[in-house]
């Protein structure tokens, strides 16, 4: 599969081979001529692709998550967004806040064996990218900067 992560445009992901690759969905940040984001979700029987605006979005898992779960954490994203200024800091905060204590389906979610082990925040500004890597189980933080980003197509 990552060679999808290598396609030179999102057109070529709807011509992709799907088949034996279990249920995801990826944002994609495509930074070729304009900003803009898309969403492909593969069900497991079908690949969706959607162009996403330039707003503030939450994902949760669907095959986590019931309806009734994303949409409460919809709200706690929707609750956190208008009592709080957004920026990189902010957003990591929530990540590793919203429904503290709730081990269900709290954002850091612990069923046991299935559990959230880790955060990855990426924030690009101007011709930098930061990529930060939190290991949930040890608590230790990785910073990569990558400079001069230049896309090869």
């Amino acid at each position: 599969m990552t060679d999808l992560l290598t396609l030179k445009n999102i057109d070529e992901a709807k011509l992709y081979n799907y088949i034996g690759i279990e249920p995801f969905t990826i944002v994609v940040a495509d930074w070729n001529t304009s900003l803009n984001f898309y969403e492909i979700v593969w069900d497991g029987n079908k690949a969706h692709f959607s162009q996403l605006g330039l707003t503030n979005h939450i994902w949760s898992s669907s095959t986590l998550y019931t309806e009734e779960k994303k949409a409460e954490r919809y709200q706690w994203f929707k609750d956190f967004e208008t009592k709080n200024k957004l920026s990189s800091e902010s957003i990591l905060n929530f990540h590793k806040t919203a429904g503290k204590g709730n081990t269900d389906y709290g954002v850091i979610m612990h069923r046991g064996f299935v559990k959230m082990t880790s955060i990855t925040q990426i924030e690009k500004t101007g011709d930098t990218i930061e990529i930060k890597f939190i290991n949930l189980k040890t608590q230790e933080t990785s910073v990569k900067i990558l400079n001069s980003f230049v896309l090869i197509n």
